[in-house]
């Protein structure tokens, strides 16, 4: 499949530029914050309360060659979930990480306003790191996921604003695991794991 995506990007790229009607360069960014309280009970029925913050941050930039409707290029993916828990009986924290990054083949659609894109992302990764801090030292765990399969679909509208087109943009990401890397030893999973995430974007194109 990589080395089908592969050929195809190129034989694309060899056309020439001047049929291209256009090269659109496109930034999307979300970002979502979600925090709670919690009353609960300890083994001893002690109670307690548990803090907890999610922070969610993705970026994508990319860029496309349309010639008539049809768009081919390339997307990269950043993204990243930071979840940090405490408790009120202790002064020890947990900030869990996880990071998903790479870059993709873009094949899709730019009709008027609207943008479908579908990129395969190649090379996708998941990177988990795990920090315990109790106030005086802390310690940090990492694990590495290559994905063996990793999508990216795109369908949003943009606004004329000026030179430039803004507007919503609904991503699916969808993110496949069958190995894990740990201190440089790879494991294969005990069954396939996955991670999918639906995200509002806000979106920017600009045509050139």
């Amino acid at each position: 499949m990589k080395r089908w995506l592969l050929a195809l990007l190129f034989l694309g790229m060899m056309e020439p530029l001047a049929q291209a009607e256009s090269l659109t360069a496109e930034i999307a960014l979300f970002y979502m914050n979600d925090s709670g309280v919690r009353s609960l009970t300890d083994n001893n029925d002690e109670p307690y309360t548990l803090k907890t913050k999610t922070n969610y941050t993705f970026t994508a930039l990319g860029f496309c060659y349309r010639m008539d409707w049809f768009c081919i290029g390339l997307k990269y993916l950043q993204g990243g979930v930071e979840t940090r828990a405490s408790n009120s009986t202790s002064s020890t924290s947990v900030t869990s990480t996880e990071t998903f990054s790479g870059p993709g083949v873009t094949l899709g659609a730019s009709v008027n306003e609207w943008v479908a894109h579908a990129t395969f992302l190649i090379g996708g990764q998941k990177r988990v790191n795990d920090k315990v801090d109790n106030g005086f030292s802390s310690s940090t765990t990492g694990v590495k996921y290559p994905a063996s399969s990793a999508t990216l679909l795109d369908l949003g509208y943009g606004f004329q604003v000026g030179s430039v087109r803004v507007g919503p943009l609904l991503s699916v990401l969808h993110m496949d695991y069958k190995k894990r890397i740990y201190n440089g030893t790879t494991e294969s999973l005990p069954s396939k794991e996955s991670d999918d995430f639906i995200m509002p974007h806000f979106a920017l194109w600009v045509d050139f």
